[in-house]
């Protein structure tokens, strides 16, 4: 079979995969014709809030109960959409809510100095105004920093009978009168939900000091029992996932037993069934199959925008590039080394200005340099001829039509992107890594990205990349892939490991939940480093790869980090 034949092949089935995995998404995301799912925008004294609005298909004729999920710190309303999903397949009407300075809403996070609520309060009046919602029967769910908002809400807020707070809401990040006091009344019928593997939260100690006032009662508080009662508004249940904080809210249990205790405290007016199958699963694993066939696609487009390039560049001197192992642990050790240092300089500096931007910008950039300086030393000096570093920059530079290739790949991916969220498609691996540019600020902070991360994947190729690399398998592309993310799973492995086996965490609290976002990371990087391997395996040049993934990940680092 010749190369034209291979390659016709390999884009038909990535498109019929993308179409195939689209439909899904379509169709699992309305639950087949019995949800309607739509974006919308309320306006605030402090600006826009967006959100997406799920509702049963019916729900023109009839009133009912309705409900505003509250996500957490750089998380949106898509990844909470799973409760919209599937409430609104029971009966409910959902607002999954950005809340300010997240997704599409304007504002900032510090606007919870001022708002504890975080405009939770605006949502539920937007909700009992619609003429399909009974105002009187209104629920409220929130992860992490939502579940705090939710808390204040409820002082706000007379209409709010049930509650659920998952992985927050508790502590001292929420005390003062504007939260309200916890108590075996207020607030009115609470869920609370905390992941066995939670680094932010102490079970043991939540069950037998912290708790016991608020579930009313002096002895330990077990899991999965009722506290309280219904018709009193007093209801108060613990339940604890073998889950941990980041991924409370994508957790079945967690799901699930919000869907039953709403369906428990808010009346409806419809008998709708109690023990419907969980369908977001689907749903995400449909969408995290549509990412990766969109980005074969855009790699496979190579083909046909590389006709823009005369030649293909020549392939450098084999000594330039790390071709053995010795300068990959070199690589690995600067990660491990320098990753909690160099993440404390973003949060100083605060530039560019997002939560947690700041902090991967300064990490990857001031990572690219002393790397870059490592390898002069180490790499540069063992080779037969001198090599200086301005000479492996020089020639690895990108021309004219290498750099257009790279920006146009880019642009394609944003404008594909673009049109599937315009037809209510979200694409993400657990997180919505492609999201469109929803305000002007979020342009502005992705140029402001891009001289943070260009070092950094030129110098990761250089340490990562042998030319040889250009005449090996194919297994190779997992090989290095695997390299590029071995600190972020030893960083994890290190801290989870032992509470799993031992019940005791290495790294708590704060710095244990930033070991978290390695997590939303991992994927991010596998994808950056095949594109990087791919790149140089059909140009034979670093410049390609590097330009492509700075542009990338800006997007992703500028559409996903709050103001």
């Amino acid at each position: 079979m010749n190369k034209a034949a291979k390659l016709l092949i390999i884009f038909g089935f990535l498109l019929t995969t993308l179409l195939c995995s689209l439909f899904s998404v379509y169709g699992f995301n309305t639950d087949f014709g019995r949800v309607t799912s739509s974006a919308v925008k309320i306006e605030t004294d402090q600006g826009m809030l967006s959100g997406l609005l799920y509702r049963p298909v019916d729900s023109g004729s009839e009133e009912f109960p309705a409900i505003v999920v509250a996500h957490g710190i750089s998380e949106s309303a898509q990844i909470l959409s799973g409760f919209g999903l599937e409430l609104s397949r029971v009966g409910f009407v959902v607002l999954c809510l950005d809340l300010p300075g997240h997704g599409g809403s304007d504002g900032s996070i510090s606007q919870g100095q001022q708002d504890p609520a975080l405009g939770i309060d605006v949502a539920v009046n937007y909700l009992s105004n619609l003429p399909y919602v009974d105002s009187t029967q209104i629920g409220l769910v929130g992860h992490s920093l939502g579940a705090g908002a939710v808390r204040a809400a409820n002082t706000k807020l007379s209409n709010v009978q049930s509650s659920v707070l998952i992985g927050g809401g508790l502590g001292g990040a929420v005390i003062g009168e504007e939260y309200g006091s916890l108590n075996a009344t207020f607030p009115k019928n609470v869920l609370l939900i905390v992941g066995e593997y939670d680094v932010l939260f102490n079970i043991t100690q939540l069950i037998t000091k912290d708790l016991l006032g608020f579930f009313g009662t002096s002895g330990v508080i077990r899991q999965d029992v009722l506290y309280g009662d219904f018709t009193a508004q007093t209801a108060r249940k613990l339940v604890v996932p073998q889950t941990t904080h980041l991924f409370e809210s994508l957790d079945p249990v967690t799901i699930k037993q919000t869907t039953v205790w709403m369906q428990q405290t808010l009346k409806t007016k419809q008998d709708y069934e109690s023990h419907f199958g969980l369908i977001y699963q689907y749903r995400e694993i449909a969408q995290a199959v549509s990412v990766l066939a969109l980005v074969g696609l855009i790699l496979f487009a190579f083909y046909p925008v590389a006709t823009l390039l005369k030649q293909k560049p020549k392939i450098q001197d084999q000594g330039i590039y790390g071709s053995h192992w010795k300068i990959r642990l070199v690589w690995f050790a600067l990660n491990l080394i320098l990753f909690f240092p160099l993440i404390a300089i973003g949060f100083v500096i605060g530039f560019p200005p997002l939560v947690f931007g700041s902090s991967i910008a300064w990490w990857l950039l001031l990572l690219a340099l002393i790397g870059l300086a490592v390898f002069g030393m180490v790499h540069l000096r063992s080779i037969h001829r001198k090599v200086s570093i301005a000479d492996t920059i020089r020639q690895n530079l990108p021309s004219a039509r290498i750099l257009v290739v790279g920006v146009i790949l880019f642009l394609v991916l944003v404008a594909v992107t673009s049109c599937l969220q315009f037809l209510g498609l979200n694409l993400k691996i657990v997180a919505p890594i492609f999201q469109e540019f929803a305000s002007v600020r979020r342009v502005l902070v992705f140029l402001a990205f891009l001289p943070f991360f260009l070092p950094f994947f030129f110098v990761q190729q250089l340490y990562l990349v042998s030319s040889d690399f250009l005449k090996s398998g194919k297994m190779d592309y997992v090989k290095f892939v695997l390299i590029s993310i071995s600190p972020f799973i030893l960083f994890l492995g290190v801290n989870f490991l032992p509470k799993v086996f031992f019940d005791f965490w290495v790294i708590p609290s704060f710095v244990g939940f930033l070991i978290e976002f390695l997590w939303l990371l991992i994927p991010i990087f596998m994808l950056a480093t095949f594109c990087s391997l791919y790149f140089f395996r059909q140009t034979g040049n670093l410049a390609l790869g590097t330009i492509f993934n700075t542009l990338l990940l800006a997007w992703i680092a500028a559409t996903v980090f709050p103001f």
